[in-house]
């Protein structure tokens, strides 16, 4: 089976529209999740300043605004972040699923 962290590349895993507006979370081993946005190849912790789940940013008023306007605490290269997570590397920050689950069951 070929090495998946070589043949995909961050073009090919988002949208072509770079004005796209994406958001997700991160997995931050030693701390936890972090909701995220993506600007260009660079992926953005906003946590800070929009909440750490994806229900508090959506409960916001204007959510799309919130996460335009957020300037994220660190930043990773969309490269970086998809090699973890592809290789299953959990040592390094990488893509979790972007629904808190938490969240759901307690909805169940």
């Amino acid at each position: 089976m070929p090495d998946l962290t070589t043949l995909i590349q961050p073009a090919e895993v988002i949208p072509t529209d770079w004005n796209a507006l994406l958001v997700g979370r991160v997995e931050l081993p030693g701390v936890g999740p972090a909701l995220v946005t993506v600007r260009g190849e660079l992926v953005l912790d906003i946590t800070a300043e929009v909440g750490p789940t994806m229900s508090d940013l959506l409960d916001r008023d204007d959510p799309a605004h919130e996460v335009r306007e957020a300037t994220g605490e660190q930043s990773w290269p969309l490269a970086e972040l998809l090699t973890a997570t592809l290789s299953r590397d959990h040592e390094r920050p990488h893509v979790i699923s972007p629904v808190d689950l938490a969240a759901l069951k307690a909805q169940a």
